[in-house]
Parts: C-alpha cells; sequence; structure tokens
C-alpha cells in the first residue's frame, strides 16, 4: 500500500475527505492523478499545491479557486509597475 507522500497528496486529504469530495464533483480521478475543480473557472486542476494555494482550515488543506483565478480576481489589472499604478488609479489597490 502506498503513503499519502508516495500518492502525492496533501496530509488532509484523507480516503473520507477524497470520497466525499468524489460524491460531490469536486474531485476526480484520472490516470495520472488527483484533480480538483476550481469553484471560479469550472475546470479541473491537480489537487496539489502548485495549482492551489493552501487552506489549513479547509478539509481538504487547499483553497476552492485555482491559483490563476485568485491572481486574476486579487489583480485585476496585472502585478507589474503600470497595473499596479491602473489600479491606484481606480481605488482598487
Amino acid at each position: 500500500m502506498c503513503t499519502q507522500a508516495e500518492l502525492g497528496l496533501l496530509p488532509k486529504q484523507t480516503p473520507e475527505v477524497i470520497a466525499m469530495k468524489l460524491k460531490r464533483g469536486t474531485y476526480a480521478i484520472e490516470p495520472y492523478g488527483l484533480l480538483k475543480r476550481c469553484s471560479r473557472c469550472k475546470e479541473y486542476w491537480p489537487a496539489d499545491l502548485e495549482f492551489f494555494f493552501s487552506a489549513p482550515k479547509r478539509k481538504d488543506g487547499i483553497y476552492d479557486w485555482c491559483k490563476a483565478c485568485y491572481l486574476e480576481w486579487r489583480y485585476p489589472f496585472g502585478r507589474t509597475k503600470e497595473g499596479i499604478e491602473k489600479a491606484k488609479q481606480h481605488g482598487d489597490y
């Protein structure tokens, strides 16, 4: 039997949590690993810290939105110097 680390799972991704998320449709199992659906863009991404931010208080330990969606929401004008200036003009920064 493989350990959670060997499967690439996070510590909070227990079999019970994975079964619950699979039943709800927020997780999917593909030949290349466990996927999680982003609740914003509705696309499936690998359920790891490369694609989702850590959320220690959540049952599975990762945020609902993928990193791309979160950063797009958080920095609508980008993270460049010009984007920050534009955000300040709009009162978003």
